[in-house]
């Protein structure tokens, strides 16, 4: 077994939102915390104890939405972070000034591997919302699952959901520059490879959807090479394990943030089912439930795959 792989079925082990940034903070720390990725945490702001200890916790730079003149605690907050080292960025923004320059700076931010760990934040995760609900949609989310996950990151103000709307009406998934969305193709494919041990090019992977769950295929392309189909096979099984333990700490490393769905699945891991089986070049798991949320959770989780991936799957039931 490579030792990559042997490393990344460790890491399927680790809770779902494993990494080197806290899970959960308190409102009192971060008004609406939450680790969306990996290397990104969104939330209101921080509060001057919090901000003393944001190298400590692991963060590498910090986005504030806020406008300099709008709290005394906005300027402070720029000579406490940089004192620790860390990258400050101010990308001030209002329901009435907002826009999708503003959503290209942050994006710029976020996509700087150097800059990782990143702390998104506004005031309220109000604004911060708004911005990662456009980038959503740039991803090609559609327009109804972008809106649910601003709201989700803490959209909620009438002002700034007017403004939210004003932004990504405007834009379409197909405006995402050529180059920035294939090199996040390009990193999917690259941690892919690493976790199953086997080049895209040399494999087929196909995302099913179903009335009742769907599947996902894993086969190699071609006949003999028993080593890679075997490294499939293995790759499948433990998904398999990772999935029903509510473990959804392998794909969340893939696509390098939290899949659509994956929260549902966790929470409702004893309704859904997860039955691997091979296939002559590799092998199929097979998700199922009864459970009506769930069931909408994983369609989610599929569909999403098969944005991410890029593998031109049909994303209707079958």
């Amino acid at each position: 077994m490579k030792p990559i792989f042997a490393f990344m079925l460790a890491l399927a082990a680790a809770p779902v939102a494993a990494g080197s940034l806290p899970e959960q903070l308190s409102s009192d720390a971060v008004p609406h915390y939450q680790l969306v990725t990996p290397n990104l945490a969104t939330g209101g702001q921080p509060s001057a104890e919090t901000v003393a200890k944001l190298k400590e916790m692991g963060f590498k730079t910090v986005v504030n939405l806020r406008p300099g003149d709008e709290a005394p605690v906005v300027e402070k907050e720029k000579t406490a972070v940089e004192s620790q080292g860390l990258r400050y960025v101010s990308i001030p923004i209002t329901p009435g000034t907002f826009s999708a320059d503003d959503v290209e700076a942050v994006r710029r931010v976020l996509d700087d591997e150097s800059a990782a760990p990143v702390l998104l934040h506004c005031s309220s995760a109000n604004r911060v919302g708004a911005v990662w609900g456009v980038i959503q949609r740039r991803r090609g989310r559609s327009l109804a699952d972008a809106e649910a996950e601003a709201r989700r990151i803490g959209l909620s103000s009438p002002a700034m959901i007017d403004a939210f709307h004003k932004v990504v009406d405007a834009v379409s998934p197909v405006e995402e520059p050529t180059a920035q969305g294939n090199a996040h193709r390009r990193q999917v494919d690259h941690r892919h490879d690493d976790v199953t041990g086997v080049a895209r090019e040399h494999a087929a992977h196909h995302f099913l959807l179903a009335k009742d769950g769907g599947s996902i295929r894993l086969e190699i392309e071609g006949a003999g090479d028993t080593e890679a189909r075997d490294r499939v096979r293995e790759h499948l099984q433990a998904i398999a394990r990772s999935f029903a333990a509510g473990d959804f700490s392998m794909p969340m490393h893939i696509h390098d943030q939290i899949p659509p769905g994956v929260d549902v699945m966790a929470r409702r891991k004893a309704a859904i089912h997860y039955d691997y089986s091979r296939s002559e070049k590799g092998g199929v798991l097979r998700i199922s439930t009864r459970d009506a949320e769930a069931l909408a959770a994983i369609h989610e989780f599929l569909r999403f795959q098969i944005r991410d991936h890029g593998t031109n799957d049909s994303d209707r039931l079958r």
